[in-house]
């Protein structure tokens, strides 16, 4: 308690001193308005506190007299309350002025940007910046499928004039004509600029006989052609045109021409090209390679197995209706004739209960599986491998289901309807045979070795290499088919060898002995000497009419480093070589980065390992978001529908989908063989 008095008494005795001071000092001038500098701040602030020491001094001597123990703890006491004294001041005069005074250069400031950020959303804009804004807008309504009425709602109007009151939304008929034809053009630049410029090596693939149609035009006798470039970093949509007729469609020569079109137009750094897997495509080829010597051509692996299934499931056309032999004929020791009609029951039952408004099968199946049903009923049987394994698949799901509702006595008692009773009849006799579940246990047996290489081959960067390992494996798999005959082995063995040598070529071979993985493992050793000439006689360019000694010892020297180089990577089990195993590491990537000492040899393998499997995996994925909507299109124009199509499809391409201004010096949008208006195919 003394020493609480004996501080209490100390400070009593300084602080009347210092209220006297304070209160002698004169009213504050009024600030004058002048910006300062932080520096002149600081000063101005020392000078203040000098200012109160001076005037506190006297009293602290006299203090120091009277009571000379108490010198430091008075002298520290007095500091801290000048101090608390200055903070407080501060406080009352912050609260007192407005934010302007606190710091007027900062106000300055707020009111010129705030100036310069009105005075910014009414400057008009620029032709070119209008034209760039509206383009940006038409793409968005384009790759995003939005219905084109939707750029002229209120709401987005308000939203824009917000931001820009003076900038307008294009409307409705401009994204439909003028928009359209500018973005088409933009992007039919870049996407040739690049195919022409890029130094990546390019294959054309040709699809003609998937029954693709971009358009969604509803006329399904419509055939058309597509083609699309692809390399290791793009997949490119060109064209896709209908068909000029059946002449045109099997006329070797005509094939051929309207490859050699494509291939003038992308340039020197076309790889090859794949096609059909048929007879006319097969002689199309060879017209084509003694022409380009230095490119491959060949056929679609998913086309050949495509046809394959064709041959067990549905050969059903005869000769007379098929003069050109495209679609598999009914041979006279042809064994599976029970699938060909269990097939066709399938379709009925699947037709029956899409068609029909049957209440127990609401009750019965969920409604993903009725869906189902329903998406296969109208599809024709032997249209797609994966259509018919998954139909097969839904009703071998639904089995029980199906057996409990054609078993009810309902369902063919009186209250049926009398038009529905035949069929009716044979849907029941067909689902409770006793070889309903047996025939659809064969049926997805025989399909699952080839389903397992067409999933395979659905991506166009499984390198080529791989059907050649494929065409072996495939035969010894049926061997393991539970449930085949000796004559349907037989007959599945040959229908898939037949339709082998439409696929196979010298490129798969090349290529199955210049992937590091293989290095022509299990090749006989007259096929493998036969391939290896041709790597030694390979030329360098089309334009050479022979190999020179000198090459083909250049190129035999490289082949063999190689040979020992990749044995050794595979023997010793390298971290290298187990990234190719796993498939971490394509060969092309191999060849890429690791042969740089084999320049000739390199070459070679780049064009191989640059040549896709397949015609069609491309194009079922670019083509989900091409017109999902086409009916909130407005009808379109078919030359505008084409130009919508390569926008969306080849947007997607593009980094950012960004529609660059490419310049294209050798050719323009509106030459007649790659316009939308020329696209046809033309004779040399």
């Amino acid at each position: 308690m003394q020493h609480q008095y004996s501080f209490v008494n100390q400070f009593s005795d300084v602080l009347p001193l210092y209220n006297q001071k304070i209160n002698a000092k004169g009213p504050t001038k009024k600030r004058v308005k002048t910006e300062q500098t932080p520096a002149q701040r600081v000063q101005a602030q020392a000078q203040l506190e000098a200012l109160q020491l001076q005037q506190l001094q006297p009293q602290q001597n006299q203090l120091q007299e009277t009571n000379t123990p108490l010198t430091i703890t008075s002298s520290a006491l007095d500091q801290a309350v000048v101090q608390h004294a200055q903070v407080m001041n501060q406080m009352a005069m912050q609260q007192s002025m407005p934010d302007s005074l606190m710091d007027v250069g900062m106000a300055d400031a707020k009111d010129k940007n705030g100036g310069k950020d009105r005075k910014g959303k009414n400057v008009p804009l620029s032709k070119s910046q209008i034209d760039m804004f509206e383009e940006a807008m038409a793409m968005h309504a384009y790759v995003t499928g939005m219905a084109f009425d939707a750029i002229e709602d209120s709401h987005l109007a308000r939203a824009m004039n917000i931001l820009r009151p003076n900038v307008k939304l294009p409307e409705k008929k401009k994204l439909e004509g003028e928009l359209l034809t500018r973005c088409y053009e933009k992007m039919h630049k870049q996407v040739w600029g690049y195919l022409t410029t890029s130094p990546a090596r390019v294959c054309l693939k040709r699809d003609a006989w998937s029954s693709l149609n971009l358009y969604h035009t509803h006329n399904p006798a419509e055939a058309y052609v597509t083609y699309m470039a692809v390399n290791n970093e793009k997949r490119l949509f060109l064209e896709s045109e209908k068909a000029a007729g059946d002449e045109a469609r099997y006329n070797s020569i005509m094939i051929a021409q309207d490859i050699k079109r494509m291939m003038q137009a992308i340039g020197s750094n076309i790889s090859g090209a794949v096609t059909g897997s048929t007879e006319y495509h097969s002689r199309a080829w060879d017209m084509l390679k003694a022409e380009y010597p230095t490119k491959f051509f060949y056929g679609c692996i998913c086309h050949a197995l495509h046809l394959a299934i064709m041959d067990i499931f549905g050969p059903e056309k005869s000769l007379e209706n098929d003069p050109r032999r495209i679609s598999p004929q009914v041979p006279m020791d042809f064994p599976f004739q029970d699938l060909v009609e269990f097939n066709n029951s399938c379709n009925k039952l699947l037709s029956f209960f899409s068609s029909y408004q049957y209440a127990p099968k609401d009750k019965m199946f969920d409604s993903q599986l009725l869906h189902a049903m329903e998406g296969f009923a109208n599809a024709s049987p032997t249209m797609s491998w994966g259509t018919l394994a998954a139909r097969f698949r839904v009703l071998m799901q639904s089995g029980d289901e199906l057996q409990t509702i054609v078993s009810d006595p309902e369902f063919l008692g009186s209250g049926s309807p009398a038009n529905q009773r035949e069929i009716r009849q044979s849907i029941k006799d067909f689902v409770l045979s006793l070889n309903w579940k047996l025939t659809l246990e064969k049926a997805i047996t025989i399909l699952t070795p080839v389903e397992l290489i067409l999933y395979k081959f659905q991506d166009d960067r499984a390198p080529i290499s791989e059907v050649y390992f494929e065409s072996k494996h495939l035969l010894t798999d049926f061997d393991a088919v539970f449930g085949l005959t000796t004559v349907e082995l037989e007959y599945i063995k040959k229908v898939v060898t037949e339709r082998w040598q439409y696929v196979l070529s010298e490129a798969h071979g090349l290529a199955f002995l210049l992937d590091p993985r293989y290095i022509g493992k299990s090749m006989t050793r007259d096929y493998r000497e036969q391939i290896e000439e041709l790597i030694f006689s390979f030329p360098e360019t089309d334009q050479d009419m022979g190999v020179d000694e000198e090459r083909r010892r250049a190129m035999s020297a490289e082949y063999t480093d190689y040979v020992i180089y990749a044995k050794n990577q595979r023997n010793n089990r390298t971290y290298k070589w187990e990234m190719l195993e796993k498939g971490n590491r394509s060969p092309l990537q191999f060849w890429q980065t690791d042969a740089e000492d084999w320049p000739h040899l390199r070459s070679l393998a780049l064009t191989l390992f640059s040549l896709a499997p397949s015609s069609v995996a491309s194009e079922k994925t670019l083509c989900k978001s091409t017109l999902a909507q086409s009916s909130h299109r407005n009808k379109l124009s078919f030359d505008n529908v084409r130009r919508l199509a390569f926008i969306c499809i080849n947007d997607s391409q593009f980094a950012g989908g960004e529609v660059q201004n490419n310049t294209l010096p050798d050719f323009t949008v509106g030459d007649t063989a790659l316009s939308p208006d020329g696209m046809m195919m033309w004779m040399i």
